[in-house]
């Protein structure tokens, strides 16, 4: 070993012990603990629900997709509260409201949206009665001045009386037009058929009428039993203080009653419903009247309507389905072909249960509700459908745990709560049945045709004309 070699062993070997005494002190020096986690910060409050001072209830949510405002007044005023000796009184009622106050002037709910570069409508179904107004989002303020206004006392003279009749009696014609006859929904849900007809037009409306009329809005149209509903692009809270700020002129309530409900009819839930159809047997179900409940429903629906022949099912019994989305008395209308009427009910339920259970087209059943889930997601990105949406809550609902909530997205995004809602709302529906009217048939077996009305008279035939003979040369020529 030369002089170099000794020299660095000699000094490695010294160098050791030190360096591994110092790795020993690093390592009994404790460690800084880590940092804390970052706290994720809450998710915003996506939708306020909130009983006003006046008893009115608020409702406001938050639409990015354009700089508009849809704002919605809902009053629990339908056909099923009008008496039965006055048809068309909450339509004649409804219009009388837009015939305007101190504060508007008759038409002024449409002329200002007009005015403002929107829109107005008026819609009215079974239980409630909907103005919907959409306006650019800058004249917000004055749109719920407005609404407010609503609860005012309403202008009612002769003229504002007979303009609101007329056109109560031309919109009750179009609005009530449904798939499923007025009878067969009231017995469905159980309450007395209300009387669908248009308004009597009377031509003179004395004062014990106009104080009727007076009366009747007054006692219908309070703000503690209607919804305020304001969808924009603005925060939240600062719609919200808009709306009260707006209300803040009206006087507070001490106990909001509660909307008044249909008259029941007092009879059980029937099983047999006579009316007219189609020529086949239909079978009928009441649908809970919240979103999900009709979101599901439709799933249903859509699934039946594209089930294949035989298809785990039996192939000589069709079914063809539709929901009728009334916003208070939905209603499921199936109608069937190839089974007896008094065991179509079991038919339907069976079909779908198996549906909602899985059994029977899951593939099929998945592709309906990403459809419908996806329709109500659009609906739900726009300011006029997202008011719409929450415009047709029920009146006396819980508030919701959050606007998908509110809409019926929550449950509709995933399939297994889905089936279980579906099994839920199949258990909890009672199918009644209407059957078919069935021709009288003749000696051979063949439907007798209908009846032909009476032959009309022949018309008598004009006498024919006498024409004179051309003169000579006037006629055709031969040719040579």
């Amino acid at each position: 070993m030369t002089w170099l070699g000794a020299y660095l062993a000699l000094h490695l070997s010294a160098a050791a012990p030190a360096q591994a005494a110092t790795v020993a002190v690093e390592r009994e020096v404790p460690t800084r603990p880590p940092p804390p986690p970052t706290a994720v910060p809450a998710p915003a409050e996506d939708l306020v629900d909130e009983i006003l001072p006046c008893g009115l209830r608020l409702v406001v949510a938050r639409d990015r997709s354009l700089p508009v405002a849809a704002v919605a007044v809902v009053l629990p005023l339908g056909p099923v509260h009008d008496p039965p000796d006055r048809p068309g009184w909450s339509t004649q009622l409804a219009y009388q409201v837009l015939e305007g106050n101190r504060h508007m002037p008759p038409g002024g709910w449409a002329a200002f949206a007009h005015d403002a570069g929107g829109t107005a409508t008026l819609a009215q179904s079974w239980g409630r009665t909907r103005f919907e107004m959409v306006i650019p989002r800058a004249a917000l303020d004055d749109a719920l001045d407005l609404a407010a206004s609503i609860f005012e006392a309403p202008t009612v003279t002769r003229a504002t009386a007979a303009r609101a009749q007329a056109l109560a009696a031309t919109a009750r014609r179009r609005s009530m037009a449904s798939k499923v006859p007025a009878s067969v929904r009231a017995a469905v849900h159980g309450i007395r058929p209300p009387p669908l007809a248009p308004p009597e037009r009377s031509g003179d409306f004395d004062e014990a009428a106009l104080a009727k009329i007076r009366a009747d809005l007054a006692r219908q149209v309070r703000p503690e039993r209607s919804v305020l509903v304001v969808v924009s692009d603005l925060p939240i809270d600062e719609a919200a203080a808009a709306a009260r700020r707006a209300f803040a002129t009206l006087p507070a309530v001490t106990a909001p009653p509660r909307p008044a409900g249909p008259r029941p009819s007092g009879q059980p839930s029937p099983t047999r419903i006579d009316g007219d159809t189609d020529g086949r047997t239909w079978v009928v179900g009441a649908v809970p009247a919240d979103r999900t409940s009709i979101e599901v429903a439709r799933i249903l629906c859509r699934t039946v309507n594209r089930l294949p022949a035989g298809k785990g099912t039996d192939r000589r019994v069709s079914m063809a389905c539709h929901l009728d989305e009334d916003p208070d008395y939905p209603v499921l209308l199936v109608r069937t072909k190839g089974v007896v009427p008094r065991k179509a009910p079991a038919a339907v339920a069976e079909r779908l249960r198996a549906i909602a259970r899985g059994t029977v087209a899951r593939s099929l059943t998945e592709r309906q509700r990403r459809i419908v889930h996806a329709g109500l997601a659009s609906d739900a990105s726009m300011a006029i459908g997202l008011v719409r949406l929450l415009a047709t809550r029920p009146f006396g609902a819980p508030p919701p745990a959050g606007l998908d909530d509110a809409v019926g997205l929550a449950r509709l995004s995933d399939p297994e709560a889905v089936g279980r809602t579906a099994e839920a709302l199949l258990r909890r529906t009672t199918w009644a049945y209407v059957p078919a009217r069935i021709r009288p048939r003749g000696r051979k077996g063949r439907a007798r045709p209908p009846a032909s009305p009476a032959p009309k008279p022949a018309r008598p035939r004009a006498p024919k004309r006498r024409t004179k003979p051309l003169p000579a040369g006037l006629g055709r020529r031969e040719v040579p």
